[in-house]
């Protein structure tokens, strides 16, 4: 499949009085981008212990809280296409988690382990399909157009 990265930079952010750090996504595909109907961002404090990273990604696809320090929940595809960020969680290692939600639940999942800092450079989160019949019945529901891109659903050149 081939990757679209999609780069969340540090852009203004209304919610965000304080320093920000930056979150680049990357979709699997196009068609999981347009799939894609909320995405979920959550940063877990990690302490000592960085190898946490699959097994919070897991409780949180499962629903089961994962007790972030920041989240930003039911954000829109598009907003992330665009530009985000998150407040500084400040120093240490975090897991940024990212799910991407469509019609059915929970469809892409992925986590990476960072200490993020503003003014440096993005963490990196690759997004994957999170099981595949529920990725499969996702696509099929969409009825995506053949060709459709990104920059046509966002309404973006």
């Amino acid at each position: 499949m081939k990757r679209t990265l999609l780069l969340v930079t540090t852009l203004a952010c209304a919610s965000c009085s304080g320093p920000t750090v930056g979150l680049s996504i990357g979709f699997p595909s196009n068609e999981a981008f347009l799939i894609t109907t909320g995405i979920d961002i959550q940063v877990v404090p990690l302490g000592e212990n960085l190898d946490q990273c699959a097994p919070l990604l897991g409780n949180a696809i499962q629903g089961t809280n994962v007790h972030p320090a920041i989240a930003s929940l039911g954000l829109p595809p598009c907003d992330v296409l665009h530009g985000t960020t998150l407040p500084d969680p400040g120093s240490g290692g975090f897991a940024y988690i990212v799910l991407g939600r469509a019609t059915n639940g929970v469809v892409l999942g992925g986590c990476a382990v960072g200490d993020a800092y503003p003014g440096g450079p993005p963490i990196n989160v690759d997004l994957f399909p999170t099981t595949t019949m529920a990725y499969a019945t996702a696509l099929s529901a969409a009825h995506l157009s053949a060709g459709a891109t990104a920059a046509q659903r966002c309404g973006t050149p």
